[in-house]
């Protein structure tokens, strides 16, 4: 009698990482849709209507009519492609990156418009009627943050693990071809 019988003959081969690696990829892919989805979505607001989000940027009260004019200009093309490289599995650590500096960034923007009562909306899905900033929407902003650094976190080790495998299968073949 097997004593485990939820454990198929399949998986008992592979080993117990075997499993592991199954789950990380299945979150790694749901942290991938979640990130670059909302990336997405959010720089396409922007862009669709791009003096709305002028005005928004100028509501945070944070920069000047030039920077205002650059950030109106280069964040939601910024966005639109990390969020597209992110759904295409496309330079996965380099966009976890730019997206956690992005989620900072906005991260400090609207704590900072918070704490000083500006009583403004956040401007993330321009034109979208999100209300105003509140603890709700920092934390929602903080969980982006989170799901940015575990990706990136994510890419990082998966991308060692294969290499530190590389490495083993080289070592072997080259001990193998001296015998």
């Amino acid at each position: 009698m097997n004593a485990s019988p939820n454990i198929s003959p399949q998986s008992a081969t592979l080993g117990p990482n075997a499993m592991w690696t199954t789950a990380s990829r299945i979150c790694l892919l749901a942290i991938r849709f979640l990130v670059g989805g909302t990336l997405l979505v959010a720089g396409l607001g922007k862009m669709r209507d791009p003096f709305l989000f002028l005005a928004q940027a100028y509501d945070y009260q944070l920069v000047g009519p030039t920077v205002g004019l650059l950030i109106t200009i280069l964040l939601p093309a910024t966005e639109v492609i990390v969020g597209g490289c992110l759904l295409f599995c496309l330079f996965l650590p380099g966009s976890f990156a730019v997206a956690m500096i992005l989620s900072l960034i906005m991260l400090f923007a609207m704590s900072s418009a918070l704490v000083r009562h500006l009583g403004i909306t956040c401007g993330c899905f321009s034109g979208a009627d999100v209300g105003k900033i509140g603890y709700d929407t920092i934390f929602r902003s903080l969980i982006l943050l989170i799901a940015c650094v575990a990706g990136f976190l994510m890419t990082r080790t998966h991308r060692i693990s294969h290499w530190k495998r590389f490495c083993e299968r080289s070592a072997d073949s080259i001990i193998t071809q001296t015998q």
